[in-house]
């Protein structure tokens, strides 16, 4: 990890965040006190902005209970596009919600992501080009890690809410105890263009409990949306006087 970046202040640099389900953001926004950006709101079909002394936040405008969200690794990457490119971020936090393993976690834990990868990369690709079809992305976390005393955990994504078997074992080869579908993307555009990229991550529900249970996830993803708030509050504040 390189983390000199981090030992320094970073009072007059941007910082970006992208949180994709408005339920999820819904606290953090509130408790900093971000305020809606109307023009750009007005501009893009997609996200919506909030800003607040040089820390901008994204969500997605669509909520849950229209069936889509806007979730996945192609809004991911557009997201790291526009905080990179549009908003001069340096730095950009992915925070949000997961699935994880019963043996693994807890609901509402939070995690640093140490590394991320995609598991749903199904392309044929002759054997020696497999070195570049490799999805791991490492995150930028140390510094916040050994500050905010954060369990780290390794994060596979995919496109896609269900899985397979193979996918499972894919996540497991991997070492990986968080399940999302954003994180990849994000990180991978984010290291392209230059940016140091952070995630948090908190449980909401278990990959491995067999069950689809929409009023229970409901209820865990209020508990955890209030965990990662504070967790995004408490990293702000270090970024600011790191």
């Amino acid at each position: 990890h390189k983390n000199s970046h981090f030992k320094k202040s970073h009072i007059m640099e941007n910082l970006g965040i992208y949180i994709v389900m408005p339920q999820e953001a819904k606290n953090t926004i509130e408790n900093f006190g971000f305020v809606e950006n109307i023009s750009f709101k007005d501009s893009n079909p997609i996200f919506s902005l909030y800003e607040k002394n040089g820390i901008f936040l994204l969500t997605s405008k669509m909520h849950i209970n229209n069936n889509t969200c806007n979730v996945g690794l192609n809004f991911s990457s557009l997201a790291a596009s526009i905080l990179i490119n549009d908003l001069k971020c340096k730095t950009v936090l992915n925070a949000g919600t997961c699935g994880s393993f019963k043996a693994s976690a807890k609901i509402a834990q939070p995690f640093f992501i140490s590394e991320v990868y995609q598991h749903d990369m199904n392309i044929p690709i002759s054997a020696e080009w497999l070195e570049y079809s490799d999805q791991k992305t490492r995150l930028d976390s140390l510094y916040f890690m050994e500050n905010m005393k954060i369990q780290t955990a390794v994060c596979s994504s995919s496109n896609s809410l269900t899985h397979t078997k193979n996918d499972l074992l894919k996540i497991s080869k991997n070492g990986a105890t968080i399940k999302e579908m954003e994180l990849s993307s994000f990180a991978k555009v984010s290291k392209l263009f230059g940016a140091e990229v952070i995630s948090i991550k908190v449980v909401t529900d278990f990959i491995d409990d067999g069950e689809d249970n929409v009023q229970q996830f409901l209820i865990n993803l209020d508990k955890a949306q209030n965990v990662l708030s504070i967790k995004v509050l408490e990293f702000i504040y270090l970024f600011k006087t790191a």
